[in-house]
């Protein structure tokens, strides 16, 4: 009798979403990856994206079928979603036009279909960034870009800071604090300095350059003097210098 109860409910969902495809037809179809579901405590939340419209939030048991009307800001098309491992968050990450974002959902507010669920947003714009997955109350992300310096309220993130590689960073629940993994990264000028000097003969330093023009760190003075020793980059020395006596009129503080 229970297995027949699921069947018959799950038969019910589908004509239910065909029936709202059919209310929006010529104007949505449903794209075949944008399914996304998560268990959560014998539940499953249950996420469609459609083309032309909103995400359609469902919360799916054994015994009920209910839609999530105060839906996550997220962006049109959501594709990953995590529930950490004690069951208090949901991290969603979506994607608009080609840029993702992640957000942290309080999961009983969600659950309970609060108007404001969202705890954290994490936008990697102009860079990318996605879920790997949850380490114990920290979310692990990877993005290409430097996360943790963004500037002005809106807290934009800097092309310059682009990294050179994939790297990981952790979301702490409790502080809301990102952190890099990587110890370099946690000096971002020890970071791009280092990449600097051990970069090959041919390689431009036009993006080290930048990001420590962004960076504007005195720190980078070693790194700078270093740099100018080198044959290599005779081509870019007029850069470097420039650089470098911006910093140094930084010390001196004229």
């Amino acid at each position: 009798m229970r297995n027949r109860n699921k069947i018959l409910l799950i038969c019910f969902f589908i004509g239910w979403i065909a029936l709202e495809m059919t209310a929006y037809a010529g104007q949505i179809t449903l794209e075949s990856h944008a399914f996304g579901v998560e268990k959560i405590n014998g539940k499953k939340i249950f996420v469609i994206t459609p083309d032309n419209d909103e995400a359609l939030w469902f919360v799916i048991s054994e015994e009920s079928v209910i839609q999530i009307r105060n839906t996550p800001p997220t962006m049109h098309h959501v594709d990953v979603i995590r529930a950490s491992p004690d069951e208090k968050y949901l991290a969603v990450s979506s994607v608009g036009e080609g840029h993702p974002v992640i957000h942290v959902l309080s999961l009983p507010d969600l659950l309970a279909d609060q108007e404001d669920a969202v705890l954290y947003a994490i936008n990697p714009y102009p860079g990318n960034a996605g879920i790997v997955g949850w380490k114990g109350n920290h979310l692990h992300i990877e993005s290409d870009i430097l996360l943790t310096h963004g500037t002005g309220e809106e807290a934009y993130l800097s092309e310059a800071l682009t990294l050179f590689s994939y790297e990981s960073f952790l979301l702490d629940m409790k502080t809301g604090k990102l952190e890099p993994v990587s110890e370099m990264l946690k000096n971002p000028v020890e970071y791009y300095g280092n990449h600097l000097l051990l970069t090959p003969d041919s390689y431009s330093p036009a993006a080290e350059l930048d990001a420590l023009r962004v960076l504007n760190d005195v720190s980078a003075i070693p790194y700078l003097e270093k740099t100018l020793k080198s044959e290599r980059y005779l081509k870019h020395r007029k850069d470097i210098k420039a650089l470098l006596l911006k910093l140094k009129k930084t010390v001196s503080g004229k």
